[in-house]
């Protein structure tokens, strides 16, 4: 007597560790955590000078972040927050060509991004109600002002 050979079933794994394998590659990849608990963002820096932000970059990288660019224009930044998306900007209050406030102005207006603005002057005017981180700063304080920006209606208008 020959043995029973059963027809593969196409709805059904061969075996139990194909089934786990399928389960797994299925299943949506958890978010990435940076350090500290906070979930790893696509950051774009917007900053015209050229020791700051690639120093801010790898800071930020060092956090657990991907940097999606840095831009040093108000015309840049519009252009690559179109093109990359970003969850979050962190943008100079002055840059060499335009101002932060101008980019986040006609990026908001196109669609909420979170941000936070920056800047080394002694007195900075930030607009209203948006948070500010001073230059220079630390290593906390770019990690507090990245939770303050991502708070509920902080800074997507």
């Amino acid at each position: 007597m020959q043995p029973i050979q059963r027809a593969p079933c196409p709805d059904r794994p061969a075996s139990r560790a194909q089934g786990r394998a399928q389960a797994w590659d299925a299943a949506p990849p958890a978010p990435r955590r940076a350090p500290g608990g906070m979930t790893a963002m696509r950051i774009l820096v917007v900053e015209d000078d050229a020791m700051i932000g690639p120093l801010l970059a790898e800071t930020l990288t060092g956090l657990g972040h991907e940097v999606c660019g840095i831009e040093a224009t108000e015309a840049g930044a519009v252009a690559a927050a179109a093109r990359h998306r970003p969850d979050l900007m962190i943008v100079d209050l002055i840059l060499a060509e335009g101002t932060g406030t101008a980019a986040m102005e006609r990026i908001t207006r196109a669609t909420p991004v979170p941000h936070l603005f920056m800047s080394g002057l002694a007195r900075p005017a930030a607009p209203p109600g948006k948070v500010l981180l001073t230059k220079p700063f630390r290593e906390a304080d770019l990690v507090l002002a990245i939770r303050r920006a991502l708070a509920p209606a902080a800074s997507l208008a």
